[in-house]
C-alpha cells in the first residue's frame, strides 16, 4: 500500500450492531484484517467471515466481492480505517469498520471460536 490513500472517512459500527449483523440475513462479508497469529488464537465463527491479513491485502483483492457490504475487523480498531481507505480506492465503496475490533468484542462478552 505504497499509493496515496483516499481521503474517505470509513463509516463505524459498534461491535453490538455487528452482532445483530451476524445474527440477521444482511448479505456482507466479515473481513478479518488481523496477522494470522492472532487469527488462530481465536475469530468470530461465521460462514460470512473471509480472513486476509491487512498486509496481504493487496495480494487478495480478487477475493472480494465488490457489490455487498464489507465490514472490516482487526484486533482493536487501528488497522481497519488504512485498510478501508484502501479499498475505497480500489473500487469497494460499500465499506464499514468496527469500533475497538476483536478486543472490544471479547470485552462485550461476545462468542469466540478457538482452535
Amino acid at each position: 500500500m505504497n499509493e496515496p490513500l483516499p481521503a474517505v472517512a470509513i463509516p463505524t459500527i459498534l461491535v453490538n450492531e455487528l452482532d445483530q449483523m451476524l445474527k440477521g440475513n444482511e448479505d456482507f462479508v466479515l473481513l478479518d484484517l488481523r496477522h494470522s497469529v492472532d487469527n488462530k488464537k481465536s475469530w468470530i465463527a461465521s460462514t460470512r467471515r473471509i480472513k486476509i491479513p491487512v498486509t496481504d491485502l493487496i495480494d487478495h483483492l480478487n477475493e472480494l466481492p465488490k457489490d455487498k457490504k464489507i465490514v472490516l475487523f482487526d484486533t482493536n480498531g487501528k488497522r481497519s480505517p488504512v485498510a478501508g481507505r484502501y479499498l475505497h480506492g480500489k473500487g469497494f465503496k460499500n465499506l464499514v469498520k468496527v469500533s475497538g475490533g476483536m478486543i472490544q468484542w471479547v470485552k462485550s462478552g461476545f462468542p469466540v471460536a478457538r482452535p
